[in-house]
């Protein structure tokens, strides 16, 4: 599965300005983190090769991490590993991202990213959404 982690921080300072509020902090954390993973999960899309396949189409999705003292995190998933006649679109992202030396067919594969590098240009507007939840769930 291809991950791309969207991390949380300074959970215990949040913590203590929504025991003043009296909200939950899970749902609100969870919030945030979904939504800072969304620039990114659009970049991802934009920048998947279209290049006769169904990559940029296919099983991209915004699945719910793990939540601790911390951080939390949302995650950017490619699951889908149907493994039909042209392989999983799991394979070719792995393929395109990292490239293949020596493969048995065809030799080597260049990689293309376009994961890692939808992830570094999206950060800042990823944070900036996070930002903008918790300021808005804390009425900042």
């Amino acid at each position: 599965m291809t991950r791309v982690k969207l991390e949380v921080a300074n959970l215990k300072e949040i913590q203590a300005a929504l025991d003043e509020v009296g909200e939950d902090l899970d749902a609100i954390i969870y919030r945030a983190a979904e939504a800072g993973a969304e620039p990114i999960f659009e970049e991802i899309k934009q920048r998947a090769p279209r290049d006769g396949g169904s990559l940029a189409a296919s099983g991209f999705k915004i699945a719910r991490g793990r939540i601790s003292r911390d951080g939390a995190n949302a995650i950017i998933t490619l699951s889908k590993r149907d493994g039909g006649a042209k392989g999983s679109d799991f394979e070719r992202a792995f393929y395109l991202e990292f490239g293949a030396d020596n493969r048995r067919r065809g030799g080597d594969l260049p990689s293309r990213p376009f994961i890692r590098p939808a992830f570094e240009a999206m950060t800042d507007e990823a944070q900036a959404q996070v930002a903008a939840v918790i300021k808005k769930e804390l009425k900042l």
